[in-house]
């Protein structure tokens, strides 16, 4: 995460609007725009106003100006300058200074931990919580079974209870149970399943369910995992997902997931699918970005990559520049080559203020 810095001016009259006019005006003057470099946006609530920018120099310029605004105006107000901590996930002055080094950084984790754990004791708030979720769906079809001649009724119903403890660090552990019903008025050909395999019409009840363990993103290293078990349709289904999110400077941080499921239906048919992706983040400030994503699919051989590029021109207004790449690795019917697609997409917003 790149450096945010906040400006914060608490009036002690009713001057906040105009402040705040003033300061959009300021926003929208080529010179001003010019010696902030285009990196100041400016918000405000109550009888605060507030200023956001990332380096220092924008946001002390930011100050020069907003206090010769209040002096033009003989507005009074506290004026203060903090930076964002991103260990800490909170706003300190200017004056504290952020860890430098990956062991002072730890350090700072194990001393949050240590305050934690203080508050939590202090409090009587557990370092964790539980959160109980009972979703419902169901889906229903007036239409005819052919097979049966009669109303199709519900065509899906799933009851999918579940439990998520979260830590104190933000990572989750999660418990789920899906009990599934199905109506199939045809057959169905999962992706994957053999050539001439299918899974034969009927109405279909199983159950299956899950583990997952989800790491923290505050954590220089974070493993997510997930084992997923149970029925499927008329045949059952066992699953894992394994990866971990590894963040190597502030502003870079890369993911990788590998997903394998394999499923075994009636008459010996067994097939699996996986599915492994790449994903790079990328922050050159507040304002630009860097996004990469990388998919296998080994069902359809595909290998799809998306590469996108953000740049916050003007606060709620955005340039957006991204390449999508498709490619198969093997041929497709008839044993034509299939060719890869590519795409350039631009797109731009501008936010217009009435």
């Amino acid at each position: 995460m790149a450096d945010d810095w906040r400006l914060t001016a608490r009036l002690t009259d009713e001057g906040t609007r105009r402040l705040l006019d003033q300061l959009r005006e300021h926003e929208a003057d080529d010179a001003v725009r010019h010696r902030l470099g285009g990196a100041v946006a400016v918000s405000g609530e109550g009888n605060t106003v507030y200023a956001y920018a990332d380096s220092a120099d924008a946001i002390h310029e930011a100050e020069s100006v907003v206090r010769a605004l209040l002096a033009e105006h003989g507005v009074e107000a506290q004026v203060s300058v903090d930076r964002w901590h991103d260990l800490e996930q909170q706003w300190e002055d200017e004056s504290v200074p952020l860890p430098g080094t990956e062991a002072e950084r730890e350090a700072e984790r194990d001393r949050l931990e240590e305050t934690e754990e203080a508050e939590s004791r202090e409090s009587g708030r557990a370092l964790w919580e539980v959160r109980l979720e009972l979703p419902f769906g169901r889906y229903t079809r007036d239409a005819v079974d052919p097979a049966t001649g009669s109303a199709i009724g519900v065509e899906t119903q799933t009851i999918n209870p579940a439990v998520t403890v979260e830590f104190s660090d933000a990572s989750t552990l999660l418990f789920s149970v899906l009990n599934d019903e199905e109506a199939l008025t045809a057959p169905f050909r999962p992706q994957g399943i053999p050539a001439g395999s299918v899974i034969p019409p009927g109405r279909y009840h199983f159950n299956n369910g899950g583990v997952s363990y989800v790491g923290s993103n505050a954590r220089r290293l974070a493993f997510n995992g997930e084992y997923r078990f149970g029925q499927y349709y008329n045949g059952t289904r066992a699953g894992v997902t394994a990866g971990g999110r590894v963040r190597v400077s502030a502003r870079l941080a890369t993911t990788l997931s590998v997903s394998r499921d394999v499923i075994d239906l009636p008459a010996g048919v067994t097939f699996n699918t996986t599915l492994a992706s790449l994903r790079v983040d990328a922050s050159f400030s507040t304002r630009m970005f860097l996004n990469a994503f990388i998919q296998y699919n080994s069902v359809t051989r595909q290998l799809a990559s998306n590469i996108r590029y953000q740049f916050i021109h003007h606060p709620l207004s955005d340039l957006f520049l991204v390449y999508n790449d498709t490619r198969f690795r093997d041929s497709g019917p008839a044993g034509l080559a299939q060719p890869p697609s590519r795409a350039v997409i631009l797109k731009l917003t501008h936010l217009l203020s009435f």
